[in-house]
């Protein structure tokens, strides 16, 4: 079976995870000036681990999410456009996206198994591995979308 890439669909799929992330970011600021104002009654100092992190830190978190959509877009468009620093810059934001999700993972293990009993922190390990493993794999084949020979040619006529 012959996989059927192009430029275009490729482009088209990361601006909508480029959309989707910038609009999680949003809402991401939209709790943290909730949370600031003390309409939501969260003390993040009182969420166990790895919450209380996310919580502390979701203003900085929700910029840089919000920051990152906005460069998955832009990327996204210049792949669109079929120029090739579209698709280098779209390479370079998938391998921080992989160690990203690699790290939170490892953080939400590390974190649930430091501060719990190992016998309640288990049930951590069921929903974190296969979501991280999930994202990781989508991230990878992107690369590799990214990488085809087919996707180069396409870029390399349209400079040439």
């Amino acid at each position: 079976m012959k996989i059927d890439l192009s430029v275009r669909r490729l482009a088209m799929t990361w601006i909508l995870i480029g959309a989707w992330v910038t609009v999680g970011g949003l809402s991401g600021l939209a709790l943290a000036v909730l949370i600031d104002q003390g309409t939501l009654n969260v003390v993040p100092a009182k969420l166990p681990a790895p919450l209380n992190l996310v919580a502390g830190n979701l203003l900085v978190f929700s910029i840089a999410q919000i920051l990152l959509g906005a460069s998955l877009c832009i990327a996204a468009m210049g792949l669109f456009r079929r120029n090739s620093g579209g698709r280098i810059a779209l390479q370079a934001l998938t391998v921080g996206l992989i160690g990203w999700f690699v790290f939170l993972g490892g953080f939400t293990l590390w974190s649930s198994m430091r501060i719990h009993q190992p016998e309640t922190a288990t049930p951590l390990v069921f929903p974190v591995l296969p979501a991280v493993g999930f994202c990781v794999t989508l991230l990878g084949f992107s690369l590799w979308a990214l990488g085809r020979p087919s996707i180069s040619g396409e870029l390399q006529k349209k400079n040439g």
